[in-house]
């Protein structure tokens, strides 16, 4: 919108310019900061053993791990370890609840807690009770976004 102004043309931004202006800048930077997210769930069988490795995230990817659930045979404590190391101290620990006839555990961690990458594999161990199934929910990227995790 131009105008005159002591004698001088000026081209001013109108009302509906700066508002489409603004509304393609935000409609960028929403693209921008959620490029390359998604939110898989995997799921596997324990094979009837105390513990099970479940496979971290495939190369040139990076996980924030969200959710790590399972059902076991009877009441047990669980642990969570990054990698097969379980001589180190664990990133997670919990117990399994009686749901009707089963055991049941989940785990939570808070966005950013825990990072995953380069293909590295998450263990969890019962104390005494046998893994029948569980479940991990992931936060992924591209290994070269992991700043957005």
């Amino acid at each position: 919108m131009k105008q005159k102004i002591g004698g001088y043309v000026v081209d001013m931004v109108s009302g509906d310019e700066l508002g489409q202006h603004l509304h393609d800048s935000f409609t960028q930077h929403l693209i921008e900061l959620y490029r390359g997210i998604s939110y898989p769930a995997f799921t596997g069988l324990g094979a009837g053993t105390g513990n099970v490795s479940i496979p971290g995230p495939a190369s040139g990817y990076a996980w924030s791990i969200r959710t790590i659930s399972l059902q076991a045979s009877a009441a047990t404590p669980v642990s969570v370890y990054a990698g097969e190391n379980t001589n180190n101290s664990p990133v997670g620990v919990g117990a399994t609840q009686a749901n009707g006839t089963a055991n049941e555990c989940v785990i939570q961690w808070a966005d950013e807690a825990w990072v995953l990458a380069d293909e590295r594999v998450i263990t969890v161990v019962t104390g005494t009770a046998n893994i029948l199934n569980w479940r991990i929910s992931v936060k992924q990227v591209p290994a070269e976004m992991v700043g957005k995790l």
